[in-house]
């Protein structure tokens, strides 16, 4: 038990409670769908090898870890299999008969997050080992922060593709915008 103090009155919380309320928060800062984590790992990945930042004429990534990063690092991959992912899931939508809008809101949903990624790193190359083996561990980290939350793919799954049949908006994507 914790003992808090409100306006000087002793209440008490259970910690499972606080920690549960904690885990919640930090579910909701990382999400639960993979393709962000992709989305997160092409902006980041963008940003390094595309972007100069630097303080005081001194870059912030020197030149040896860029070329690491593009040369090991590259997300194009992953996202070429979240976009296949994501366009079995748009038949899975169709053939469940999800209202038009959610297939059109699923389709944008698709072009912000996979296409345009995809079209930024055109002239990046795959190298499948490389990538295959940075995409696997990203992925295993995924499992294990769904293992924490006490939550399965499966799930996940199950539980978006009921919102996206009945046109709730209640995935990330479609909370940003009402069609």
């Amino acid at each position: 038990m914790v003992k808090t103090f409100i306006n000087n009155q002793k209440i008490k919380v259970k910690t499972n409670i606080l920690f549960n309320k904690i885990l919640l928060y930090i579910s909701m800062l990382i999400s639960y769908f993979f393709s962000y984590w992709i989305l997160l790992w092409f902006v980041i990945y963008y940003i390094i090898t595309r972007v100069d930042i630097s303080i005081n004429n001194k870059p912030i990534v020197n030149h040896d870890i860029k070329k690491y990063i593009t040369g090991n690092l590259n997300p194009k991959f992953a996202i070429y299999i979240a976009l296949f992912e994501n366009i079995i899931f748009f038949v899975y939508l169709f053939i469940h008969k999800s209202n038009i809008s959610t297939l059109i809101k699923y389709g944008i949903m698709i072009i912000f997050v996979k296409v345009i990624p995809l079209f930024a790193l055109q002239n990046e190359k795959i190298k499948l080992p490389h990538d295959l083996i940075s995409f696997s561990i990203l992925f295993i980290v995924y499992i294990l922060y769904l293992i924490l939350i006490k939550k399965t793919l499966y799930g996940i799954y199950k539980t978006s593709a009921k919102y996206l049949i009945n046109n709730e908006n209640k995935t990330p994507f479609f909370k940003f915008y009402v069609l």
